[in-house]
């Protein structure tokens, strides 16, 4: 469906700050215009972002309740009481974050977190549908790339000349 993704630097220490999640997840919605309308529902092609995370030390408790809240705080309760929430992370705690957002904080929407990937913002992606019995998502990630980006990509690929120096 062409999901705009926001990927926030969040501060992950060894303590989470719910309040410091928020405050991320908030400024990049703002920063990418996703922070009225699209985000609130009133988009009429429906556009939801998906808020990407890259995870970083030990999935305990109290870190995972920690970001769950700030997720909460900042990204869910800015959506439409009904859409969809669309949660990727780059490290192993999709189930974990799930049900810590579900279970213990009550989100009720329809929510969808994967992880195994990593997203950048202005990435878009498209979901397929669960697959069972495996319970696999076809992901498509689709990238931005500018016409700055490709030429510093070619001119770092290019082989280098030789050096012209003096003989032995």
């Amino acid at each position: 469906r062409n999901l705009p993704v926001i990927n926030p630097n969040l501060e992950l220490g060894w303590t989470i700050s719910p309040a410091a999640i928020e405050a991320a997840i908030t400024g990049q919605l703002a920063a990418n215009d996703l922070d009225e309308g699209d985000a609130r529902g009133s988009d009429p092609a429906g556009t939801i972002p998906v808020l990407a995370i890259r995870w970083q030390g030990e999935p305990d408790h109290a870190r995972l309740a920690g970001l769950a809240q700030g997720v909460k705080r900042g990204f869910i309760d800015r959506l439409a009481p009904r859409a969809p929430i669309y949660i990727i992370v780059d490290g192993d705690i999709a189930a974990s974050l799930g049900a810590v957002l579900s279970a213990e904080l009550g989100v009720a929407n329809d929510l969808l977190v994967l992880d195994g990937i990593a997203l950048d913002d202005l990435d878009f992606i498209d979901l397929g549908r669960i697959r069972l019995p495996s319970g696999t998502v076809p992901v498509t990630i689709k990238t931005l790339v500018f016409r700055d980006e490709l030429e510093q990509k070619a001119a770092r690929k290019s082989p280098r000349p030789a050096r012209q120096g003096k003989p032995g």
